[in-house]
């Protein structure tokens, strides 16, 4: 027996699971079709520079030391001072054998200078050639370069004393003995180009000083590409949007034909 309901209220009802059909229909299509991507990084080239300068502070025969040096991280006594040793070092790896070239030289820079609100400001300055410019070369996936240079401290201050008594300047002056390295590194379209400048500061002109080093560091990097992904089909999201594109079928079927649509309001 059929049932009975007001014929517009059929007519609305059937118009509401058509559109449910319809739009379910279209969003499966969709996700079918086009399941969407996502962005995953992908590394292409890793690699890792490490920048170092050691010394030792060699002394003159001395009342107070028994030794002929001293390592780092201490106060010197400049009268006692006679020579600095420095290593200087720098290392590149990367993982991938690459045409790794490049060049570096080491300079001497002193400089007189003066602090205002905590900027420093140079006044004068004569760089000091101590290494010339050297290039290197390598296809590998691995660069080490070490040089050595001994300073001798009393040059420097007497450099420094010569330019104060010159220009009658009483400000302070600084010894930076710089290792520019300059690379370039090629990996089939990957191209890596650094610069790095280990160095240490020495104060001239005083009677104890400290020496700071700078530009010293040890940084693995890499070179990455976002790629997209494209996503698979999500199954079990096309099976229950179609277990309602089923139910709302059978809605449509049993108010076709089991409802009759001319019962009053």
């Amino acid at each position: 027996m059929k049932k009975s309901i007001n014929k517009k209220l059929k007519i609305a009802l059937a118009a509401i699971l058509i559109i449910i059909i319809s739009v379910i229909s279209i969003i499966i299509y969709l996700a079918v079709k086009n399941p969407g991507v996502r962005e995953e990084k992908v590394t292409l080239l890793s690699y890792s520079s490490k920048a170092d300068v050691k010394y030792k502070v060699f002394l003159k025969p001395n009342p107070l030391y028994s030794g002929d040096n001293l390592g780092e991280d201490k106060l010197y006594l400049t009268s006692f001072v006679d020579h600095i040793k420095t290593n200087f070092q720098y290392e590149f790896n990367v993982d991938k054998v690459s045409d790794i070239k490049g060049n570096y030289e080491i300079t001497a820079i002193v400089q007189g200078y003066t602090s205002e609100e905590d900027k420093v400001k140079v006044i004068w300055q004569k760089e000091f050639i101590l290494s010339p410019k050297a290039d290197f070369e390598s296809k590998d996936t691995k660069v080490f370069i070490e040089k050595e240079i001994t300073l001798s401290l009393l040059e420097y201050d007497s450099f420094a004393t010569l330019i104060s008594e010159a220009t009658k300047l009483n400000i302070p002056v600084k010894a930076s003995v710089v290792m520019n390295v300059n690379i370039l590194a090629k990996s089939g379209k990957e191209i890596i180009e650094k610069k790095f400048a280990p160095s240490i500061t020495i104060p001239l002109s005083t009677s104890y000083f400290e020496i700071v080093k700078g530009g010293v560091e040890e940084k693995p990097e890499v070179i990455e590409e976002t790629k997209q992904i494209p996503l698979s089909v999500n199954r079990n999201l096309v099976i229950a949007y179609g277990i309602i594109i089923g139910i709302a079928f059978l809605a449509l079927l049993y108010l076709l034909i089991f409802v009759k649509g001319n019962a009053p309001v």
